[in-house]
């Protein structure tokens, strides 16, 4: 007899129909995994040289990390799956269902990470909160507010509305734009402008905003962006508004 045929008796414990040794090898990858970019990320990364240096380092390590959960969580599946069909697709459906609001966070957290557009320490508005960007987690955002108010912000709300890095004052860009309302009431559509002005995610908000009417039919007000493409987007995104006023 063959060792492979001596392997084939070898006793299998199993939980549920989902092998002993499936589970214990996954754990020794995950750890593995974190261990790793953990060990990176706490006493490598930091020792790198320039923050230019470390930033870039801390960028490409996450999302090398998000590469590997993602390889070994498809590669988790399909070793349950071979394990267990049909209790592996009810554990994945109670556990998406049970954990929506955190998969739902999570995964916009890793989509914002990725995008790497902003910095904690940035200057930022979401929704009435003014203040900077004080801490990123996996799940949410933390907003120190002008007021010294700590705002938390889990991620799923910011993929259903607008998350604005502000510029430092001083530094913006300006034009006076135009627009041509037709028949509209004129004190409806200044009235309206504001909202959309605050609403864009283009345009920086300032007292000195103020649309004037420069004639029978069309209104002026001087924006202000961080450059002059975000000039051209905020002019676009308000005559797109105006034109779906009632």
């Amino acid at each position: 007899m063959e060792l492979k045929d001596l392997y084939q008796f070898k006793p299998s414990f199993q939980i549920g129909g989902i092998s002993i040794q499936t589970l214990i090898l996954l754990g020794i990858i995950a750890a593995f995994i974190f261990g790793f970019f953990y060990i990176f990320k706490k006493y490598v990364g930091p020792f790198l040289g320039s923050r230019k240096a470390i930033k870039k380092a801390s960028v490409l390590a996450y999302r090398l990390e998000v590469l590997a959960w993602t390889l070994f969580s498809l590669f988790g599946i399909y070793l349950l799956l071979s394990d267990s069909l049909y209790i592996t697709l009810v554990l994945l459906a109670v556990v998406m269902l049970a954990g929506r609001n955190f998969w739902r966070d999570l995964f916009s957290g890793v989509a914002f990470r990725l995008e790497n557009k902003f910095e904690v320490g940035d200057p930022v508005r979401f929704e009435e909160y003014n203040g900077t960007l004080d801490s990123v987690s996996p799940r949410n955002i933390q907003i120190k507010t002008d007021t010294e108010e700590l705002v938390l912000i889990p991620f799923r709300k910011l993929s259903n509305a607008v998350f604005v890095k502000r510029q430092a004052k001083g530094k913006l860009h300006s034009a006076k734009i135009e627009l041509a309302i037709g028949d509209k009431n004129a004190e409806q559509v200044m009235a309206r402008v504001h909202d959309w002005i605050y609403e864009c995610p283009w345009a920086m908000t300032n007292e000195k905003v103020q649309a004037k009417l420069i004639s029978n039919n069309v209104i002026a007000v001087t924006v202000y962006a961080v450059d002059m493409l975000s000039i051209s987007k905020t002019e676009n995104y308000l005559k797109k508004r105006l034109a779906k006023m009632a």
